[in-house]
């Protein structure tokens, strides 16, 4: 478990800080071992003339060594343990950011919260926490054989008694860590439960059964964990106990045994004792933490599983290219691809051939689950495709060309996700800004000051215009709008379709939308249709497609 641990950190830690650790550890546990020898030592010359001349000055300047190093090695250790932390959440959080979007959709997202929080969290602090005894550990290498030289059977006395207490530590840890594992699986669902209470709030206001359930679940989680951390707690106090009693009975050894081997010497029971005195503490807080080592391991391995999932994108050569140059001609080729979910075999899209032509705007329909929105991830280089390609002006997409290919793009998917702040913006232009902000009739609702809109918290519609001001600030050649205008009134929806189409067009940059409003496909270039995961049909309005047909198209997300 230990060596488990300590690879961690060594893995995880700057580049030589723990050796470093490691050596002032070792000073550390030796001025203490110090201590108890010039103690003896002293206690053993206590007649003799010069007594105060010779061993005083020792017993300063060690006392002095001693208090110098215990100030100096936490504070090192501490700093290794802020930077070990700080570098392992911007590695995982680094690598999550070049990770694939089913990466992360595919996982728990209570999980990644809990992992990358509360689990660097627990790692952090009882790293602390080793750095923190293995002085002691170091004392207690060096002082129980000075029982042994003292008195072989008190030593071996004192042995026996420490292996009992290992091994009873051992078995509890075999006892409790199941009971770790469902401590933390269901903090996880706690966590998600929460995430659904915020989420959904104003669909669990208007479901009282709804809101009932999701509170019995709550309560159900809750109550489990808190039975759960009881039992934990039980079976710790009862190693407690355990190791409370070794303590005296190791005293009682020493005071008993000394006298029955026949050694009543009174300066061999006082070295002994004052070894052992020495020791207590040390290998009481040595002890009392392997509680909390068996619940961080469960931290230490998660963290693990999450670094080495994600270190397939460590290599991911993000970097800084030039903006891509206007394109003329996108083409899929035979493309594929696969939707994974958790629940189910997923999603099959394909095979797909389609040409997007600059300047063109688009129109996608189709049936809940016919592979409308599987598409537009597909074309904006956000779900990898497992047979087919990519095509640019006839240059062929490689894998490493994906990070230049996405900066074509902007896209405001059904879910999308408003950032506090403008983020790759920084050289937005303010006037520029709020005068979007005014055309897309959101400045008597919010505005633009510091690099930030000062408000978020509007309604969908004002969040979806929002996110178009946003995606225009990008100013990307190709803009991807998912049911844009499924939550704007009739007025806004004219303006989109009549007014700022048509200028985008003009300004040379394409878009495809999908709708449920079918009323606008005239304002489109060309109508796409999928079903079953295919295109099956691609209509240009005004020419193939009449007023009657459109009402039958089917659509939906």
């Amino acid at each position: 478990m230990l060596l488990q641990m300590f690879s961690f950190l060594w893995r995880h830690a700057p580049k030589g800080m723990p050796w470093k650790v490691m050596a002032l550890a070792l000073l550390t546990g030796l001025t203490r071992n110090a201590l108890l020898h010039v103690t003896n030592a002293a206690a053993s010359d206590v007649s003799k003339p010069g007594f105060f001349g010779q061993w005083l000055p020792i017993f300063v300047a060690t006392l002095i060594a001693y208090a110098v190093l215990h100030l100096i090695y936490p504070v090192t250790a501490q700093t290794l343990v802020v930077r070990m932390a700080a570098t392992l959440r911007l590695r995982l959080t680094g690598n999550l950011l070049k990770a694939t979007p089913l990466f992360v959709q595919g996982r728990e997202h209570g999980g990644l919260y809990h992992i990358m929080t509360s689990d660097v969290q627990v790692v952090a602090s009882i790293s602390r926490t080793m750095f923190e005894f293995m002085p002691a550990v170091i004392f207690l290498a060096v002082a129980l054989p000075q029982v042994l030289l003292l008195s072989p059977a008190v030593g071996a006395f004192a042995l026996v008694v420490l292996a009992g207490g290992i091994l009873g530590y051992y078995l509890q840890r075999r006892a409790i860590s199941g009971l770790v594992q469902r401590i933390r699986s269901l903090e996880i669902r706690y966590f998600e439960r929460v995430s659904d209470i915020v989420g959904g709030f104003r669909e669990l206001k208007l479901h009282r059964p709804r809101r009932r359930d999701v509170a019995e679940e709550i309560d159900h989680t809750v109550e489990e964990a808190s039975e759960v951390a009881i039992l934990m707690e039980k079976r710790y106090a009862a190693g407690e106990v355990v190791v409370q009693s070794l303590k005296y009975v190791l005293v009682g050894g020493i005071i008993f045994l000394v006298p029955l081997l026949g050694n009543g010497d009174s300066t061999i029971v006082f070295q002994l004792l004052t070894v052992i005195l020495f020791s207590l503490g040390p290998s009481e807080s040595v002890v009392k933490q392997i509680p909390a080592l068996l619940r961080a391991m469960v931290s230490f391995r998660r963290i693990d599983e999450l670094d080495n999932e994600l270190k397939r994108f460590a290599d991911v050569e993000e970097g800084d290219p030039p903006p891509p140059r206007p394109f003329q001609r996108l083409v899929l080729e035979g493309v594929r691809a696969h939707y994974p979910v958790a629940d189910g075999p997923g999603f099959e899209l394909g095979p797909v051939d389609f040409e997007l032509k600059r300047g063109e705007i688009v129109m996608v329909v189709g049936d809940n689950g016919s592979g409308k929105t599987t598409f537009l991830n597909v074309l904006a280089g956000l779900l990898d495709i497992d047979d087919g390609r990519i095509v640019v002006d006839g240059v062929p997409v490689e894998d490493r060309d994906m990070v230049s290919y996405r900066d074509r793009f902007s896209a405001i998917f059904t879910v999308f996700h408003l950032f506090y702040r403008l983020f790759g913006l920084s050289q937005t232009d303010p006037e520029h800004a709020r005068a979007l902000l005014k055309r897309l009739q959101l400045d008597d609702v919010t505005d633009y000051v510091d690099g930030r809109f000062t408000r978020l918290n509007l309604s969908s519609g004002q969040r979806r215009r929002l996110a178009l001001a946003v995606v225009l600030l990008e100013n990307r050649d190709v803009v991807i709008l998912d049911e844009f205008v499924a939550d704007q009134d009739p007025g806004k929806r004219e303006f989109f379709f009549r007014t700022l189409l048509p200028e985008l067009k003009a300004a040379g940059k394409t878009v495809v939308v999908t709708s449920h409003d079918l009323v606008w496909v005239p304002y489109c270039d060309r109508l796409v249709h999928f079903s079953g995961g295919r295109i099956v049909a691609i209509d240009r309005p005004g020419t193939k497609l009449d007023p009657v047909e459109l009402t039958d198209v089917a659509v939906g997300d």
